[in-house]
């Protein structure tokens, strides 16, 4: 009932001419966007993430990095973030539109998307704080990390038929003696994944094999921000090692909004 409340106050406002829809709906002239090749074009594309929680302080600490909580409520959440790529249509003041429902659908990059088929599947939320980073600091971040094989049946070759990267460590104790370590190479990757609400809306997820572009790291281990993970687990290792990343990002790179590259319309015009 509340939410049907606010849709039809939202469509008051609509029809009174006090608030517009951002022009980020999808067209039928627009095509995929190879983030790779945007990336490789131009160092300062900037993705834009709108924090979990509704104040400055909440979601920035004095020293400028980015307070966990502002970023992801489980650890599992990074398995694929959600954000949007500034430079196009979308600009940092839409956060405040959330979109469920059908507008939160994969578009097909095929028919053009009118407002009277999402106006019952967005919202409005002013006051949304927006968390700014370079797309070149977070497309392939690579890190280390450590997964455990058993050695029976010789397993002991099956992480380099994985991944190439992968490299033997050897046991430095008994217990480790059970199984073997290997070392691996993990990164990050960003999609440009559109809604039928949101054409500018990308994803970050992880991979943890090297050279897979389909592998994506599903099996992290779910965990509420206040209890410790099991630290060992390489899917752990994974997504600690990214959420520090998300936090660290904003205070090294301080991106001025102000100073949004163009994304050129031959990387999203057909």
């Amino acid at each position: 009932m509340l939410k049907k409340f606010k849709n039809i106050s939202l469509e008051i406002l609509f029809l009174l001419g006090k608030i517009k829809y951002p022009k980020i709906l999808p067209k039928s002239k627009f095509k995929y966007i190879d983030i790779d090749s945007l990336n490789n074009a131009n160092d300062d594309i900037v993705i834009v993430r709108r924090s979990l929680v509704p104040s400055l302080e909440g979601t920035f600490t004095q020293t400028g990095t980015v307070k966990a909580e502002a970023i992801y409520g489980r650890l599992d959440d990074l398995k694929s973030l959600s954000m949007n790529l500034l430079g196009g249509e979308f600009d940092v003041d839409d956060i405040k539109w959330r979109q469920y429902d059908f507008a939160s659908s994969e578009w097909n990059y095929e028919k053009t998307i009118f407002y009277h088929q999402v106006h019952d599947s967005i919202s409005l939320h002013e006051g949304k704080i927006p968390i700014l980073y370079y797309l070149k600091n977070l497309q392939e971040f690579k890190f280390p990390f450590r997964r455990n094989f058993n050695p029976k049946e010789n397993q002991k070759q099956i992480p380099q038929k994985l991944d190439p990267t992968a490299v033997f460590l050897e046991p430095d104790s008994i217990e480790e003696k059970k199984e073997y370590k290997y070392g691996y190479q993990g990164f990050t990757k960003i999609n440009h994944k559109p809604s039928c609400g949101n054409f500018w809306h990308v994803e970050i997820f992880v991979q943890p094999y090297q050279g897979n572009d389909k592998e994506k790291l599903n099996k992290i281990e779910s965990y509420d921000v206040n209890r410790e993970p099991n630290p060992q687990h390489w899917s752990t290792q994974i997504g600690i090692a990214l959420a520090q990343h998300l936090r660290d990002l904003p205070k090294i790179s301080k991106v001025d909004p102000s100073k949004v590259n163009s994304v050129l319309p031959k990387f999203f015009m057909k």
